[in-house]
């Protein structure tokens, strides 16, 4: 059983038994602060990724409108190959519907 459950007799124990449960709970508090910032410094960052991948496929596909080949484009936007050739297939299937 846990100690804190007991019941107490003495004021000393009752004061002991209120310290740890402040105590506890501070450091529930604390953890979730962190863990709460850690999360949402983590979602931050994986939306700026996300975001700066969704420009650079507009980007590209831009470049690709303009007629700039499939490797140049790769290169001027550091997409693989394979991505900015998805894209295009993407693009030639869309104006074809």
């Amino acid at each position: 059983k846990d100690i804190l459950s007991l019941e107490t007799k003495t004021p000393e124990e009752q004061q002991m038994v209120s310290f740890v449960e402040t105590f506890r709970e501070g450091l529930r508090e604390e953890f979730r602060e962190e863990f709460r910032e850690e999360f949402r410094q983590e979602g931050l960052e994986q939306g700026l990724e996300q975001g700066l991948e969704q420009g650079l496929h507009k980007v590209a596909a831009n470049l690709l409108q303009k007629g700039m080949g499939s490797g140049e484009v790769a290169e001027v936007t550091e997409l693989s190959r394979d991505q900015v050739e998805t894209l295009q297939q993407k693009m030639n299937g869309a104006s074809g519907d």
